[in-house]
């Protein structure tokens, strides 16, 4: 019979800390050391699945179920473990739109289980990633003694790589150095957050920063599998094309904060959008004058400076002579050029 006694409890702490960790959880005691959840039996299957966000879980010997939990959120991530003796659980997919999905990484550390959707499958073994979407149903049934930590990730926190994971072919990420280092770093993290006091607001914010960097790395990795240079090519066009929309109106958005978000160097952006006019840097400052150039027509009022605020520019003399050089008309003079053509073709 499969049981989660003190010393199991004690493995898994040991599983998650690695080396050096703070409090040892080799050392005698227990000050400072993560209080788990524990739950049992019919009741605890219950605990279980609604922790994990399931319609539904099952085991084979639903009285001898156990599972020990540790959860800790950072802003909009939540970072779970689960010590879980032989189950499964049975997840129906959120209906709401994309925009609102989430992503779960889930890492093993123990044992094997199995998952699947609709359309694939796969084992996840110690020392592999997975990641699943929250809006496709998905089966996973622990084999054994099993032991995972898994990521919560708004989808939109993702950026433009959060789309990849909807057309990965296997739901396995790919075994690199990067996928495990980020592994060892989460389970390593949620120890020591549940070692430690609530964190006070700036330090939160910034370990969110800094973990959703990571998580975004390693689905940047998934252009490097796809069927060839020309493929890898239009998926970067199109991901610049949507940051741009996205970022357009802040000033701060250039071609080096682009490669700094999608995790590519400039050298690549540039070889991309080699044969566009201007480049990527012409793509952006096309985006910020149309952007412009509808709101001065369509809002006449806002000022200039307005304008100029909202599309990205620095101040209105920016934006001005961006316009002279473009349109050979300043800001006001197109106004006044706009609204004189429409005033006529009304009373025409």
């Amino acid at each position: 019979m499969t049981t989660i006694d003190p010393r199991a409890i004690q493995a898994w702490y040991r599983r998650l800390a690695g080396v050096g960790a703070h409090p040892d959880p080799e050392a005698p005691g227990t000050a400072g050391r993560p209080a788990p959840l524990r739950v049992f039996g019919e009741p605890g299957l219950r605990s279980y699945a609604e922790r994990s966000r399931a319609e539904a879980a099952s085991a084979g010997d639903p009285h001898r179920f156990e599972c020990a939990t540790l959860e800790r959120g950072i802003g909009a991530l939540t970072l779970t473990s689960h010590l879980v003796t032989p189950s499964t659980l049975t997840r129906g997919g959120d209906e709401r739109p994309e925009a609102e999905a989430s992503i779960m990484f889930t890492i093993s550390t123990l044992g094997v289980s199995r998952w699947a959707t609709p359309t694939r499958q796969g084992l996840l073994v110690p020392g592999r990633m997975l990641a699943v979407p929250s809006v496709h149903p998905v089966r996973s049934e622990a084999l054994e003694l099993t032991e995972e930590t898994r990521l919560r990730v708004p989808l939109r926190a993702l950026g433009v790589f959060g789309g990849e994971l909807f057309t990965m072919p296997s739901l396995v990420l790919p075994e690199t150095p990067l996928t495990r280092a980020v592994g060892m770093y989460l389970t390593r993290l949620l120890f020591e957050l549940a070692c430690e006091p609530p964190l006070d607001a700036p330090t939160a914010a910034a370990l969110e920063a800094a973990t959703l960097e990571l998580i975004t790395a390693v689905t940047a990795q998934l252009q490097q599998h796809d069927e060839g240079a020309a493929a890898r090519r239009r998926k970067l066009r199109t991901a610049v094309s949507r940051l741009i929309d996205r970022e357009f109106a802040s000033p701060t958005c250039s071609v080096d904060s682009i490669a700094h978000a999608l995790h590519v160097s400039k050298r690549q952006l540039y070889r991309a959008f080699a044969d566009d006019e201007g480049g990527i840097a012409g793509l952006l400052a096309r985006r910020r004058l149309e952007a412009a150039y509808e709101l001065l027509t369509r809002q006449p009022q806002l000022s200039v400076a307005e304008v100029a605020e909202r599309c990205g520019y620095g101040d209105a003399g920016t934006l001005r002579s961006r316009f002279r050089r473009a349109y050979d008309l300043s800001p006001s003079q197109l106004r006044e050029v706009h609204f004189a053509a429409t005033l006529e073709t009304a009373n025409g």
